[in-house]
Formats: C-alpha cells, structure tokens, sequence
C-alpha cells in the first residue's frame, strides 16, 4: 500500500513520542481517545502524523492570510 493510499483510507494519524506506537483513524475522535489512553498509563504525548481532512485544510488557509492593517 502506498503512502497516498493509506492516507485516503485513515486521514489522522498519531504517534506516541515514547513507544512510537501508532494509530490511523478516519475520524480525529479515536486519535483523541489513543491520546488519553496514553496520558492515562504512560503519563507521555502523541504527535501528529498527518491529519488530511477538509476542516483541517480550511484551519491551514485561513492561518495563511494577511492580516489587515
């Protein structure tokens, strides 16, 4: 399976920083539960992978605008 491929079937994808264990998720939902899990047993933190979802493209634009003057 390509990258591109495993990123249309599971868009989150999250990392524990400690175990590198991972998660693929299609909804950020579980990524939010594998963090808690993790917070809960290993007192350690997850970063993300990739998050490919609409709403996500759309926070990433909208950083990109000039601010007025």
């Amino acid at each position: 399976m390509t990258r591109q491929s495993q990123r249309a079937d599971a868009p989150f994808v999250a990392q524990c920083v400690r175990t590198d264990a991972r998660v693929a998720t299609t909804t950020a939902n579980e990524v939010v539960n594998f963090y808690r899990r993790r917070q809960q047993l290993m007192d350690t933190d997850i970063e993300w992978v990739t998050a490919e979802h609409r709403a996500v493209s759309q926070a990433h634009l909208g950083r990109r605008r000039p601010r007025p003057p």
